[in-house]
């Protein structure tokens, strides 16, 4: 069965340039009218469909695949008898365009709404102290977990920017909170200070 290694090595059958991809990074296998992909312990790992793959992984016609920080649009690189294009090199700005014609549509990013709703209460609701220093830490797991599944797939959701303005603004959300709690904090001190003070100025009359 054809096998044909993918990497950034010049040697490779499909070459990629970008440095996160390894010099030998992953193997496509052709058998028959089915094709499969192997990782080849590449550092930053091949993907199928945002999840990452350990072992051989067998193809659907609407995965989408990639290889450390770039997509493979694999199902343009395989002629119908089978045969991959000599030599192929893929370069990122070229190859996305295809790929963008793909039949698996993106779907929106999980808590987008949620990250920037949260991000925006932190702001406005600083001086609750906990309460807005709670809002802000959701605010900022939530789009946390969104920016991962993003990076890791970013032809396959929309949304990256209502998340990263909602991550923006828990971040300042959380900066306020705490300038907030601080103040608060010193204030208790100042006047737990001249309490004591004037209770042990009575003490002594």
């Amino acid at each position: 069965m054809p096998r044909y290694i993918i990497g950034r090595n010049v040697g490779s059958d499909i070459i990629i340039n970008d440095p996160s991809v390894s010099r030998n990074h992953a193997e496509l296998i052709v058998e028959g009218g089915s094709a499969s992909i192997r990782d080849l312990g590449s550092s930053n790992g091949t993907f199928v469909n945002g999840t990452r793959i350990h072992s051989l992984h067998v193809l659907n016609g609407y995965d989408i695949i990639k290889v450390g920080n770039s997509l493979f649009p694999w199902k343009n690189y395989i002629t119908s008898g089978n045969q991959i294009l000599d030599s192929t090199v893929l370069k990122q700005p070229s190859y996305q365009n295809q790929y963008s014609n793909s039949n698996a549509l993106p779907v929106p990013l999980p808590n987008a709404a949620a990250t920037l709703t949260l991000g925006i209460c932190s702001i406005f609701f600083a001086c609750l102290l906990v309460g807005g220093l709670a809002m802000a830490i959701i605010g900022l797991t939530l789009g946390s977990r969104a920016k991962k599944l993003y990076r890791e797939n970013p032809m396959g959701y929309t949304n990256y920017s209502t998340v990263n303005a909602g991550y923006i603004c828990s971040i300042i959300g959380l900066i306020l909170s705490s300038i907030w709690t601080i103040y608060w904090i010193i204030w208790v001190l100042i006047l737990g200070a001249v309490s004591y003070s004037a209770f042990d100025a009575l003490r002594h009359i």
